[in-house]
């Protein structure tokens, strides 16, 4: 059965179709445009580039039960996503697993012709007009991972460009993974220490920071534009304190370049683990059955 949830910025969830107390009832959320950027051509137009605006989705909540218990409901979801904006961080949709970040813009109540129900009308605003799905890649350390052994195939720090003067591997382990998108991903690369540096190659580009990563640390690099300037790359200490270090990044290289793709090569040294989260992003929810 497809799950389709609403998750305020204080983390209620409300189920938006195995509940009778807010089951949605109408949404067009398959439903996307591309506006063009354009200059004026003797003959039509030349397109500079595509964008896309800020998507609003209208939808039909039903509320079934007793007044009391309907009064109950319709009072908890309205509180939950007007508390979106006095916190000023926006809620979540999601379509399987398929997410948008959104804030539920307007309500309107009436009842419905059949008895014991109400009808909310609401207009979800979604700022980022993207739905992502997320695609984990783990790889432990070379101690840790039981699928490493003295066949894994390994390059040399000098096949990968390393840049000279860095503690970089003398060697790496690559394993291959299929990124399933028709576009380059942002990402989330987490490095857990302990480890002198970080230098991650992925579909021949090379990912490093020469920061040092104590145990039970983590290095974060963050290429979604949504992040602040100083969460880009940043240290969090086990005590949870947070250090920025983009400015330790390799300088001959782009930190935050998306990652393409398709078939993809991960090499570094397995000295330590990480977690690479893709996020697929795509103008509506993928369809599922």
């Amino acid at each position: 059965m497809l799950n389709i949830t609403y998750t305020s910025s204080s983390g209620e969830v409300f189920d938006l179709m195995a509940t009778k107390l807010g089951r949605l009832k109408s949404a067009a959320f398959h439903n996307f445009e591309w506006s063009a950027e354009e200059t004026a051509r003797q003959y039509g137009v030349k397109v500079k580039y595509w964008t896309k605006e800020p998507i609003e989705y209208d939808c039909q909540l039903i509320f079934d039960g007793t007044l009391a218990e309907r009064r109950e409901a319709l009072n908890a979801f309205h509180s939950a996503i007007e508390g979106d904006f006095f916190r000023e961080e926006p809620g979540l949709l999601t379509w399987g697993e398929s997410y948008i970040p959104c804030f539920i813009r307007s309500s309107a109540t009436e009842p419905a012709e059949e008895p014991y129900r109400t009808l909310n009308n609401v207009t979800i605003y979604c700022p980022d007009p993207f739905w992502t799905v997320e695609q984990l890649i783990s790889i432990a350390p070379v101690e840790d991972d039981p699928e490493a052994d003295a066949d894994d195939k390994r390059y040399t720090s000098d096949g990968y460009g390393y840049t000279p003067g860095y503690r970089y591997p003398i060697v790496a382990t690559a394993k291959s993974y299929n990124i399933d998108h028709f576009a380059p991903c942002d990402f989330r690369l987490i490095a857990y220490g302990p480890t002198a540096s970080v230098a991650v190659n992925i579909a021949g580009h090379l990912y490093a920071v020469q920061h040092q990563v104590g145990e039970g640390e983590v290095l974060i690099i963050d290429s979604r534009e949504t992040q602040a300037d100083d969460m880009h790359c940043y240290l969090v200490s086990a005590s949870g304190h947070i250090t920025n270090c983009f400015n330790d990044r390799d300088p001959n290289s782009l930190l935050l370049q998306r990652i393409p793709s398709g078939h993809v090569t991960i090499s570094y040294s397995q000295e330590y683990g990480i977690d690479l989260t893709l996020y697929k992003k795509r103008s509506e929810p993928a369809w599922t059955s």
